[in-house]
């Protein structure tokens, strides 16, 4: 048996039928890159995250084993969202071409109702994501898509 100081830092030794319990103050070990305080800090609000911050964060739950799949679609979804403003004016021309002055307040009733749909396919999109019904890309690109094809063919039937 090696003398006391050359023993690995084990809590416990065993010499045949006898137990020696070996107190240790400190544990280290290179494998293990958390801290304590990792362990106790609540979950962050991706909404709060910048892009970077975000994607380090998603790397860090991938690592401790978490399901990063929420992360994955609020990270797109900063992405997507901005378009939102771009595809809102291609949809809003297109039913503009097609409403005539007389019916203003249909246009402004018909454009609330759209924004609203549209704004529903992206918390649904979003939903879907974070459940994993669908990836987190066509979660967060699915209102995009289909509202891009809506404003599309609205503003071809419009020229014609």
């Amino acid at each position: 048996e090696p003398p006391a100081a050359e023993r690995p830092c084990d809590a416990r030794l065993f010499d045949g039928g006898r137990e020696t319990a070996l107190p240790f103050g400190r544990f280290v070990d290179s494998r293990f890159v958390e801290e304590p305080a990792d362990f106790a800090k609540k979950e962050q609000d991706p909404f709060n995250m910048s892009l970077g911050q975000l994607r380090h964060y998603i790397q860090r739950v991938r690592e401790s084993g978490g399901r990063a799949q929420k992360y994955l679609v609020e990270a797109h979804l900063k992405v997507s969202f901005p378009f939102t403003n771009l595809i809102i004016v291609l949809v809003g021309t297109s039913v503009g071409v097609h409403v005539r002055r007389s019916h203003r307040a249909l246009g402004l009733g018909l454009a609330l109702a759209i924004a609203f749909t549209y704004y529903g396919f992206l918390r649904v999109g979003q939903a879907l994501g974070h459940s994993g019904v669908l990836p987190p890309f066509v979660a967060a690109w699915l209102g995009n898509f289909v509202f891009l094809i809506f404003g599309g063919y609205l503003l071809y039937r419009g020229n014609r």
